[in-house]
C-alpha cells in the first residue's frame, strides 16, 4: 500500500475523531470564546479546582461567569464538513471503489483492497 493511499484513508477518520474530541471541551468548561448573547451561547460557571465541581451559591445554584461563544462547536462543525469533503474527495479519486468505508464501515471492501 502506497503512502498516499494510506493518508487517503486515515485523513476521514483523524478529522472525525477531532470533531467528537471538541465535545470535551463543553464538559470540561473550556475552550470557548468571546461573550455574547446569541441563542446558541455556552453558560460557563465559576469551578471549584480542588473538587472539580461548580462553585454554587448560598442558594444550592451554580454560579455562572458568563455567557460565551462556544469555539469548541464552530470547531466540532468544521471538521465534520472536512471529513465529509475528503470522504468525498477519496472516493471521488479511487472510482470503482466504496467512497469513505474505512472511516465509515472499518473492513468493507476498499478498507482491504487498500491493504493489498
Amino acid at each position: 500500500m502506497s503512502l498516499i493511499a494510506f493518508l487517503d484513508a486515515v485523513a476521514p477518520g483523524v478529522v472525525f475523531a477531532q470533531a467528537l474530541g471538541r465535545w470535551g471541551n463543553w464538559f470540561n468548561n473550556e475552550l470557548y470564546g468571546d461573550p455574547t448573547a446569541l441563542p446558541w451561547k455556552l453558560q460557563i460557571h465559576q469551578m471549584d479546582a480542588a473538587t472539580g465541581s461548580a462553585v454554587t451559591d448560598p442558594a444550592g445554584a451554580p454560579v455562572v461567569l458568563g455567557y460565551f461563544q462556544p469555539t469548541f462547536l464552530y470547531e466540532s462543525l468544521w471538521c465534520v464538513v472536512v471529513g465529509f469533503f475528503f470522504c468525498m474527495w477519496t472516493g471521488a479519486s479511487l472510482s470503482g471503489r466504496e467512497a469513505c468505508s474505512p472511516c465509515m464501515l472499518p473492513g468493507t471492501r476498499r478498507g482491504a483492497s487498500l491493504l493489498n
